[in-house]
């Protein structure tokens, strides 16, 4: 009997993808860790095959970002395979504007580009305008171009916590 609340370290085995792939598809994936019954015996070890099922695969809004919703669905031990309740894992393409490497890039060209017009324009003055303006017009451009799809690559490690208890019958 493995306890409600029990962690399943789980690798996925294929990219998954939230342009491509619907709600109930369902994705090879590996055990990464033993996971231990009541008793503090390996239950299921690591290497045992197991399935993720995409809960919800949302398309999002203009600020909103798309969602990914994944669930560890069964595991295989000893060739039974065995439905397993646990909490889902939830990935977003929404990033937090100027928290990113794209939002610097994009500002941060912005702002050189900005800062060499104005120079060649308005001098000094019109160098600080520019860099400004430039940047300003790089988070825009950000804005308009993320939260256009998750993607879940292939070896990525995540963490499900079991709902429910689970009864793995010889």
């Amino acid at each position: 009997m493995i306890p409600t609340g029990t962690p399943f370290v789980v690798r996925t085995l294929s990219p998954i993808d939230s342009t491509k792939d619907a709600a109930g598809k369902l994705y090879s994936a590996q055990i990464q860790q033993d996971v231990v019954d009541s008793t503090g015996a390996v239950a299921i070890p690591a290497g045992t095959k197991a399935k993720l099922q995409i809960l919800n695969a949302s398309s999002g809004g203009f600020l909103k970002g798309q969602n990914l919703a994944l669930n560890l669905y069964s595991v295989d031990v000893n060739g039974q395979e065995y439905r397993v309740d646990t909490s889902s894992v939830t990935e977003n393409s929404k990033a937090n504007i100027g928290m990113n490497r794209t939002t610097a890039e994009y500002a941060g060209g912005g702002g050189v580009l900005g800062a060499l017009l104005g120079a060649a324009f308005g001098g000094g003055r019109g160098a600080g305008i520019g860099a400004l303006a430039g940047a300003g017009g790089g988070v825009v451009t950000q804005l308009f171009t993320h939260g256009k799809q998750v993607k879940v690559p292939t070896e990525t490690t995540l963490t499900f916590q079991l709902t429910q208890t689970l009864v793995l019958h010889p």
